[in-house]
């Protein structure tokens, strides 16, 4: 018995199915993108792909009250010239500034101190700082690199010493996770965004895929073609996305730079601007992963139309 095609209706159906398919794949990027965003994890990440030491302090200066750091100075100034400070006043150490600045040039110096400020930030804004493993993770790092330390600055570093840096640590425990809570206050706004709606768009939209198939089970090439132009509607989509998304902050950042420039005051968002580029950069690499994925699929699809097409036609 032959199939009889009723065209019209299967063609608009197909459309239809297309239309859905883009509407639930770009809510699945989306959603999981903004998931993403208020992730207990993002910080920790957005710290480690910054060169932080090189970063400029910017209007953060004034809040550090540190003699000798003003906002054209970097994280590495402030960082040396504290210890300096702790040094001498804790310890009675005449540690200086350019001993200080030897260790943290040192490659696994950099790699700790980094692992650490991403912990305490993310500790910090999630609410969950664990003062007393946050102790823990500075006293691996000073035995890790202790030899160094010792050798640079001609001071033994003691047990007692490691042990007096180790219990002040711990005190922060009692001051950030009693008292901050900005990660709750921003994922309250997003507590809505479960794993079964994420994935819930995701497998209607799969589905939609199987439903184009299956409703040009005879006629391939128009399934193939109508998924290949879903797929890359959906790339186009989450590209774009991540395109505003990665250089949206950067513009947004300098709109406000000129636009107190112009009445007079110079600010320099230093370190804070370039958190804010990592961040934007984590985002949209959310969106252009998934782009590039259906970007193939596309591809992938619209070739398969041309190889059938061109097999039906030697036939």
């Amino acid at each position: 018995m032959k199939h009889k095609d009723i065209k019209p209706l299967r063609i608009i159906l197909s459309v239809f199915l297309a239309i859905i398919s883009v509407v639930c794949f770009t809510c699945f990027v989306s959603l999981r993108t903004a998931r993403v965003a208020f992730s207990r994890n993002i910080i920790s990440e957005v710290i480690s792909n910054i060169n932080l030491f090189d970063a400029e302090i910017g209007s953060i200066a004034s809040g550090l009250n540190i003699d000798g750091i003003d906002e054209d100075s970097t994280v590495s100034d402030a960082v040396s010239l504290a210890v300096v400070e702790v040094a001498k006043e804790e310890f009675n150490y005449n540690v200086t500034k350019e001993e200080v600045d030897e260790v943290l040039e040192d490659p696994n110096v950099q790699e700790a101190i980094s692992n650490l400020s991403g912990d305490f930030f993310s500790g910090v804004i999630s609410g969950n700082f664990d003062g007393k493993e946050f102790a823990d993770d500075i006293e691996e790092a000073i035995v890790d690199n202790k030899e160094l330390i010792e050798d640079v600055s001609g001071y033994e570093i003691t047990d007692e010493m490691i042990e007096e840096i180790r219990d002040n640590v711990g005190k922060f425990d009692a001051e950030y996770s009693a008292n901050t809570d900005i990660y709750s206050e921003f994922t309250k706004y997003t507590a809505y965004i479960t794993d079964t709606l994420i994935y819930g768009f995701l497998g209607a939209a799969v589905l939609c895929v199987v439903g184009i198939m299956l409703l040009n089970m005879f006629k391939l090439p128009t399934g193939f073609r109508t998924n290949g132009i879903s797929f890359l509607v959906d790339a186009l989509f989450a590209g774009v996305a991540g395109v505003v998304v990665r250089f949206s902050p950067k513009l947004i950042m300098s709109i406000i730079e000129e636009l107190v420039s112009s009445n007079g005051v110079h600010i320099s968002t230093g370190v804070v601007n370039d958190l804010i580029d990592s961040y934007a950069a984590n985002l949209a690499k959310q969106m252009w992963m998934p782009a590039l994925i259906f970007l193939g699929l596309g591809i992938v699809c619209m070739v398969m139309q041309g190889v059938l097409l061109t097999i039906s036609k030697d036939k």
